[in-house]
């Protein structure tokens, strides 16, 4: 049976079963999404009544320095006419990531308690969003997620025109080195993810990671 969540206080992220599943709870709140992620745990609703929080076996993590995409996509970048900035549009990159259409996915996990909690956790100074805008200021593509100390975990991305997502993770990896993060947590592999560098790792080297990443300055 999967415990339930009454306290703020997490499992053991080990207890977690084979699937990664921990423990699930009826509320979200900022309180809760600082306890899981500072112990390597995430939240994955399935639907708007309860959360299922996860520390999986195998943690996707893409290392900066092994970050990498093609030099036609890099010739592309550098032709184009994409801005990149940070943090201008948090909520917008939230609903876009919740709204676009993925192929073999039906709805999203993105429900409105998840939009609340990631806001006020924005707002709190502990979330961040990498946005590609298009010429005019249109959001064209980006990312967001949980950014606390030297940890940053990528969420969701989006894109509404070809490569504004690839341009603006491309963007947030630049940032991120020049600000002293070493890799990004993305939770779950997939093979797009997996075709710009990312690997996974086990859940006890994840945490080894992840101590030293969070409490860094």
């Amino acid at each position: 049976m999967i415990p339930s969540l009454v306290k703020i206080q997490f499992p053991d992220p080990e207890s977690a079963d084979e699937n990664g599943i921990l423990c699930w709870s009826r509320d979200i709140n900022v309180d809760y999404l600082l306890g899981a992620y500072g112990s390597g745990i995430f939240p994955w609703p399935s639907e708007e009544d309860y959360v299922v929080w996860f520390a999986p076996p195998q943690r996707a993590v893409l290392f900066l320095d092994e970050f990498h995409i093609s030099e036609r996509t890099r010739r592309y970048f550098r032709k184009s006419a994409f801005c990149f900035d940070m943090n201008r549009n948090f909520a917008g990159v939230m609903k876009s990531c919740a709204s676009v259409s993925r192929k073999g996915e039906n709805g999203t996990w993105i429900t409105r308690k998840i939009m609340d909690s990631y806001t006020e956790l924005y707002e709190r100074g502990f979330a961040a969003s990498f946005e590609a805008y298009s010429p005019g200021g249109i959001l064209a593509g980006g990312t967001y997620g949980v950014l606390h100390g030297k940890y940053f975990s990528a969420e969701s991305m989006f894109h509404t025109e070809d490569n504004a997502s690839k341009f603006a993770l491309s963007s947030a990896v630049e940032y991120l080195l020049a600000k002293g993060v070493k890799w990004i947590d993305v939770q779950v592999m997939n093979p797009f993810i997996e075709s710009l560098g990312c690997r996974e790792v086990s859940r006890a080297e994840f945490t080894e990671m992840l101590k030293a990443s969070w409490a860094a300055k």
